[in-house]
């Protein structure tokens, strides 16, 4: 029987071998137990915010892609805005242009020989004002024949835009004379480009002037003319005794005081010439009065050292005279290119007390002219202290 002895090494000579394996293993395992614990859950959440960041770049893309298209959008808004305030920049009347208009209203009536007796602007329609227009409307009464009433219409060729609209048009007779009614509404703006009326044909306006005398011949007649031979005047006594025919005396003029007097106060006195008081959003007070004929006058008197004339200024306007206590003062030339306002001929350096100021329409214009309109606007009477008022110095007295 052969004996045999067991040649593996005892677990005690294999531990060096197995501690390494062992830790190893252990190693291994704990990078697996990380990697679930720690790493899967990062790389979770790593595929998720990059699910996320992917589903917000094509929200950005989509946003900014409505930008532009809003972008778009809204430049073209613009474009159309832009657009639509030309054209009504274009179809607008500016401020000055509707008092041009309201002007050439009367000239059209002198044309036409009809006598326009109301002008009238009716009150403000808050429904038709807003910050981009204002429309405002005139009851117009005109008299006449009814072909020159009809010529009248006729001429109003701005009545042929947008902006200027006639309605209720109305003709009738009332006691042997024809009148015509309607009403004018004037649309103005702020953006006005001054091209509404452009384009219009119209006719070239002229100031009536007084017709020139008929030249007359008296034809040579078979009967001599009797001769006469003048009879020299016999006095029956040696004593002659005149009779002085005293005029009328003028009614005494109303004094103004300090302040400002429209051209309808009863304090201005028309008292030569045919002066006609137009409707002006420009006027003071709404309103002003003109007067193309010669020798024309106003004559108001005031109490004070100085006072001003605001007058108006226009294509068709000429020279007028200013006297002041019966003494000439200046001389005013009215012409303008365009409707102006707010022009003031002052008269200061006057003693205090009563002054009579009279305009006077010389007749003469300027050559670049077409007429000889006057106009007066408003009177503006400075406040002045009387002499009485101004307290008296003390008397310094010796001992």
């Amino acid at each position: 029987m052969n004996d045999f002895s067991d040649e593996r090494p005892s677990l005690r000579q294999r531990l060096p071998t197995l501690i390494p394996l062992a830790l190893i293993a252990v190693i291994a395992l704990g990078n697996v137990v990380f990697g679930l614990l720690l790493i899967w859950p990062a790389w979770q959440d790593n595929n998720q915010m990059q699910t996320q960041v992917a589903g917000q770049e094509l929200a950005l893309t989509a946003t900014v892609q409505a930008i532009e298209g809003a972008a778009d959008v809204l430049q073209r808004q613009v474009d159309n805005a832009e657009g639509r305030l030309a054209e009504a920049a274009s179809i607008f009347l500016s401020a000055a242009q509707a008092d041009s208009m309201l002007d050439l209203l009367y000239r059209y009536a002198q044309n036409a020989g009809v006598e326009i007796l109301k002008l009238q602007l009716e009150p403000a329609d808050e429904t038709a004002h807003s910050g981009a227009f204002n429309a405002g409307t005139f009851q117009v009464e005109v008299n006449g024949e009814p072909r020159p009433l009809l010529n009248f219409i006729v001429q109003i060729k701005e009545a042929g835009v947008p902006s200027v609209v006639l309605s209720e048009v109305s003709i009738s007779r009332e006691e042997d004379q024809t009148r015509l009614r309607m009403k004018l509404t004037l649309y103005t703006s702020p953006y006005a480009s001054g091209s509404a009326l452009d384009g219009l044909a119209q006719q070239r306006l002229i100031t009536p002037t007084a017709p020139s005398p008929t030249p007359f011949r008296i034809e040579p007649s078979a009967t001599p003319l009797p001769t006469l031979t003048p009879t020299p005047l016999v006095l029956a006594s040696p004593t002659l005794t005149a009779t002085l025919t005293l005029p009328s005396p003028t009614p005494p003029l109303s004094v103004m005081g300090p302040g400002v007097y429209n051209d309808d106060s009863p304090l201005l006195h028309y008292t030569q010439g045919n002066w006609i008081q137009i409707v002006s959003v420009r006027g003071t007070d709404s309103s002003y009065r003109y007067c193309a004929d010669p020798r024309a006058e106003v004559t108001f008197a005031f109490e004070g050292t100085a006072a001003s004339m605001q007058y108006v200024a226009f294509r068709n306007f000429g020279i007028f005279e200013v006297y002041v206590d019966g003494v000439y003062w200046t001389a005013v030339d009215s012409y303008a290119q365009t409707g102006t306002f707010g022009r003031e001929v002052t008269i200061s350096g006057l003693p205090y007390g009563l002054h009579v100021v009279t305009v006077r329409n010389t007749g003469r214009r300027n050559p670049a002219s077409e007429g000889t309109v006057i106009a007066l606007d408003a009177v503006h009477v400075q406040p002045a202290i009387p002499p009485s008022a101004t307290p008296a110095l003390p008397t310094l007295g010796s001992d």
